[in-house]
């Protein structure tokens, strides 16, 4: 029986692992990364999971890693219960299709386009935490930084509208697409698999 919390604590772990890798060889990131065009018209489909355990640099790694593990981890004591001992697999069934359903807008959007690429566990990550907030919706957040307490329902929300704004003013690096794609796979892979998932959502209130 895997031990609980093991799960977050492995991915975490390939995390940091893939980038101590890439770190010593550089030219590894552009062979793992996520590449719309080459994904597309070669087949390299492997991308879809490798660019999930490759990160920009030291502070995206580190940002992921620590959403993950608070959520990631609360979200596994939920999905012991659900799910009894095969709980780990449903929540690295979660975070795998998050990830990959987080690239799948992009895959399309970009798909003639040489040049761009993407990088980070942050579809899988997004796709954690927003089952988390549609099983605990009035769980309470806080921002990095800003210790400010925030409902999560409402912490969903307003991650969604930055998100859109951030996609179609297409300001900065951040994969607003591949967020939002994970938050949807997310969403709906707990209503699906978690027996009663909306009508819990809706009872918090």
């Amino acid at each position: 029986m895997i031990t609980q919390n093991l799960t977050t604590a492995a991915l975490i772990g390939l995390m940091v692992i893939v980038a101590g890798i890439v770190n010593f060889v550089p030219r590894l990131r552009a062979r793992l990364a996520f590449n719309p065009y080459v994904v597309w018209h070669k087949g390299e489909w492997y991308r879809l999971i490798t660019a999930v355990f490759v990160h920009v640099n030291t502070l995206h790694l580190l940002f992921n890693a620590i959403t993950l593990f608070f959520f990631g981890r609360a979200l596994e004591k939920y999905f012991r219960y659900f799910f009894g001992t095969a709980y780990w697999g449903w929540y690295l069934a979660l975070f795998l299709l998050s990830a990959i359903g987080g690239q799948l807008f992009n895959l399309w959007r970009h798909r003639n386009n040489r040049y761009f690429q993407s990088v980070g566990a942050s579809g899988g990550v997004v796709g954690v935490l927003f089952s988390f907030i549609l099983i605990s919706p009035d769980a309470v957040l806080y921002l990095f930084f800003i210790p400010v307490p925030i409902p999560a329902y409402l912490f969903a929300l307003g991650f969604v509208a930055y998100s859109l704004y951030g996609l179609f003013s297409r300001k900065g690096n951040i994969d607003h697409a591949a967020h939002l794609g994970g938050a949807a796979i997310g969403v709906l892979f707990t209503l699906i698999a978690v027996p009663g998932a909306w009508q819990h959502f809706f009872n918090a209130f």
